[in-house]
């Protein structure tokens, strides 16, 4: 292992606009106690899986492909938990164990990164597709056994299914223009696939028996930063009212007004009552409308 880090969310400017996240970190000094729910201090401001972990070939690999000087990039800068070295996405598989000391990791899901990993890198928002569709931009762990672990840390895995599907494999799937209905099918039925990755599989039309993609119907990765995978959970939740602590979410992930100390300060009323379910969203997705 090359480095751990904890953070958590905080306002950054982000293209122009104030965004709350995570991503923004550094290497920790000495190790770090890892839990069933990921590094001790850290939390996410989107993303639910535990921990997050890239390989260490990576750096010097994006860094000569976008042109960027390698030493501009310190250790976590792709907003990971863990930096190993050793292995990556394509011979990772979903399910196997990787061992760093004590702790016991079990490999879920491949990382979808979103417009703030592009901005980390100082890149425009299309390097995203053709990054995923790489499969190379880290994966997640879940914490098996707990324990303290850091840099140095020698790090083993184990596959104790041979035939599961790749990391890598599985970020292409989850992004491609017609994804292969037995495909999907095969990583759904995987018992150890990440929430989230599971929520995107299970969103293509594909994933269902009997169901049909039009060729075309779906943009290609490369042409939206691979969100169109996701576009369809997003009409799903529309479709249904929100929860009070989804509410609650959603309104806090909406960027700060300009000259507010908080998020939506001027609206606290308003934000109050959506939150109780008496107030409901125009078609604007930042703008909040009261209702009688």
């Amino acid at each position: 292992m090359v480095a751990v880090s904890a953070a958590k969310p905080a306002w950054h400017d982000v293209r122009g606009g104030q965004t709350f996240t995570s991503i923004v970190r550094s290497p920790a000094q000495g190790g770090l106690w890892f839990g069933a729910g990921g590094p001790d201090g850290n939390e996410t401001a989107v993303h639910t899986e535990a921990v997050l972990a890239a390989p260490a070939e990576h750096y010097d690999m994006w860094a000569e492909r976008f042109g960027v000087d390698r030493a501009e990039w310190d250790w976590c800068r792709f907003g990971e938990n863990i930096v190993v070295n050793g292995f990556d996405e394509n011979s990772l598989r979903l399910g196997d164990i990787v061992r760093m000391g004590d702790v016991v990791f079990r490999v879920t899901s491949p990382r979808i990164p979103c417009f703030k990993f592009a901005w980390r890198l100082g890149q425009p928002d299309s390097v995203l597709g053709p990054m995923i569709e790489s499969g190379q931009v880290g994966f997640y762990l879940a914490v098996e056994t707990p324990g303290r672990i850091g840099a140095g840390t020698a790090a083993t895995l184990e596959s104790p299914d041979p035939a599961a599907m790749t990391v890598g494999d599985l970020s292409r799937l989850l992004v491609a223009r017609d994804a292969a209905p037995e495909a999907l099918r095969e990583a759904l039925a995987n018992p150890w696939l990440g929430a989230q990755a599971r929520r995107r599989a299970g969103c293509s039309p594909s994933a269902s028996p009997g169901s049909r993609t039009r060729r075309g119907s779906r943009p290609a990765a490369g042409a939206d930063g691979g969100r169109s995978a996701l576009r369809c959970c997003a009409r799903k939740r529309a479709m249904s009212p929100p929860s009070r602590s989804r509410r609650w979410a959603m309104l806090r992930s909406h960027r700060r007004l300009p000259g507010s100390s908080s998020p939506c300060a001027s609206a606290m009323p308003t934000m109050r009552r959506f939150a109780a379910g008496r107030c409901r969203t125009t078609t604007t997705r930042r703008t909040i409308t009261a209702s009688p």
